[in-house]
């Protein structure tokens, strides 16, 4: 057993941080000495580490705690899918050196700086980027030739194909509130999803109505989707999923 003292030393964490993982239901100690001290497991100790892995991968509490508290949570599988996103990571992070290096000797070397090149270290960071926090996600929804050719769609973008889509995704969280205003089968609505279906075109090998709405409701469904679009209002995910549902219809 481990003291709430031995398990913060371990972890490099403060007690404090442990009673307030406590407190919220996040991680509990498996016992009480006598006199009502934390006592700490093995076990507990191996999911702190999981919980920090995942808060240095940008996951807020509330979305770990859905994850270890799912009566699926599996240790080994957990650990399997951390190391691919650490991989993930450590790939867009040497792709950014890369650029970085790259543009400093073109800049020592008095030479003229390749924005071609630049782009590209872009475009290889966000796919990298885009693979570490929705890959799982994305590969048992659609199968791996079809993620990578959107990948390479993605690559071959050009700068004004980037720049559109970019405009695209922010045109689309600013419309959501006022299309809410509106309704589901509001003119606004459909402009909205006119502006999603030609966002998402950029990036689909092939574009199907099936597919689209799929990912639609896959924004429901799993909380960092629905959290992306939630922040422009809350139940805009719902909403756009709903909106697009009757769009594809007519």
């Amino acid at each position: 057993m481990y003291t709430i003292q031995h398990m913060a030393n371990t972890a490099g964490i403060s007690n404090r941080t442990l009673r307030y993982y406590d407190s919220i239901g996040l991680l509990s100690p498996t016992a009480r000495s006598e006199g009502g001290y934390r006592l700490y497991t093995d076990n507990d100790l191996l999911l702190l580490q999981q919980i920090l892995i995942f808060k240095r991968l940008g996951l807020d509490l509330k979305t770990i705690k859905q994850i270890v508290t799912n009566p699926q949570f599996d240790i080994i599988t957990s650990l399997k899918n951390q190391l691919r996103d650490v991989a993930a990571e450590q790939l867009r992070l040497n792709q950014l050196r890369a650029t970085i290096e790259q543009t400093l000797q073109q800049i020592n070397q008095g030479g003229t700086i390749s924005m071609k090149d630049g782009f590209k270290g872009l475009k290889d960071e966000t796919i990298a980027k885009n693979e570490q926090t929705y890959g799982t996600e994305i590969r048992d929804k659609y199968d791996n030739e079809v993620v990578e050719a959107s990948y390479d769609k993605m690559r071959k973008l050009s700068k004004w194909e980037w720049n559109r889509a970019s405009e695209l995704a922010s045109e689309i969280l600013s419309l959501l509130p006022k299309a809410m205003d509106e309704g589901v089968t509001s003119s606004l609505a459909a402009q909205l999803c006119q502006k999603h279906q030609e966002w998402i075109q950029f990036y689909w090998p092939t574009y199907s109505k099936d597919a689209h709405l799929a990912l639609c409701e896959m924004y429901t469904t799993d909380e960092r989707f629905t959290a992306y679009y939630d922040k422009s209002r809350v139940g805009a995910a719902s909403f756009l999923y709903q909106a697009m549902k009757h769009y594809l219809q007519h």
